[in-house]
């Protein structure tokens, strides 16, 4: 399967990270030796499954060397802008993918096993959107110091993933629900919220279920959708603080 990997975004003068990364994309952010998105490439490229790599939002020269499996698109101006760019890319010019993988930039202690798992549990791929969620006693397991947001579900508190999978085409028809779902991964309001009033009110008195978000998300594009969630944490530790830097930075020495 093909790979687009979203690593667009130049933090802000008002943005926590800027003092670290000072006007640089925040892909190119070092930690345990490397930038961000050489650790997450170095799992893409690893895996068994992973073919073609459209990276969105750097240049080439942005410290990457050109490779037969990465193609460079530019920035569109925001995390779903440009994996719509690089869904269309792949659309364009890798006909006969029926799924692909889409990745962010900023989970870097991601490794070669965790990316062929994730896409394993996936596997005969019978749905048409696989979207990851890590429960709080995952993370807090494995990074304990995380200080990460958690929806409170009826059964579990969790944590939104930065690795799903979608058919590309039928990406493309729900675009909407797709950046809803993106967007709503530091704010699990939003998640519920595109469902409608029913599902927001289970959501506030907790006692939504993963099932709840899977059948209501399936009715609203017309298309089986799946939930997993994923006993690695790694992919849902992205870098969004300082202390997240330098949590990832002992990490990954």
């Amino acid at each position: 399967m093909h790979c687009v990997l979203v690593a667009g975004g130049r933090p802000a003068e008002n943005n926590p990270l800027y003092p670290l990364t000072q006007g640089a994309p925040k892909a190119l952010l070092r930690v345990g030796g490397r930038t961000l998105i050489d650790h997450v490439l170095n799992a893409l490229r690893g895996s068994q499954h992973i073919e073609t790599i459209v990276i969105v939002g750097l240049n080439n020269y942005e410290g990457l060397s050109h490779s037969a499996d990465l193609v460079f698109l530019p920035d569109q101006g925001g995390l779903m802008a440009n994996g719509f760019a690089g869904l269309k890319w792949l659309d364009e010019n890798q006909n006969g993918s029926d799924h692909i993988l889409l990745c962010s930039s900023d989970i870097p202690a991601i490794t070669t096993p965790i990316v062929d798992e994730f896409i394993k549990r996936c596997l005969p791929f019978e749905f048409e959107v696989y979207y990851s969620l890590v429960t709080r006693q995952d993370m807090e397991n494995r990074f304990p110091d995380s200080q990460r947001t958690f929806i409170k579900l009826q059964d579990m508190e969790v944590a939104g993933g930065d690795m799903f999978i979608a058919n590309p085409h039928l990406a493309q028809s729900n675009r909407q629900l797709l950046d809803d779902l993106a967007m709503g991964r530091k704010q699990a309001w939003k998640i519920a919220k595109i469902v409608g009033p029913k599902t927001l009110l289970k959501f506030f008195l907790r006692r939504l279920t993963v099932k709840d978000i899977e059948v209501v998300a399936t009715n609203y594009i017309n298309a089986p959708v799946r939930v997993i969630v994923f006993p690695y944490a790694e992919i849902a530790m992205d870098v969004d603080k300082p202390h997240h830097a330098e949590l990832l930075d002992s990490d990954l020495l």
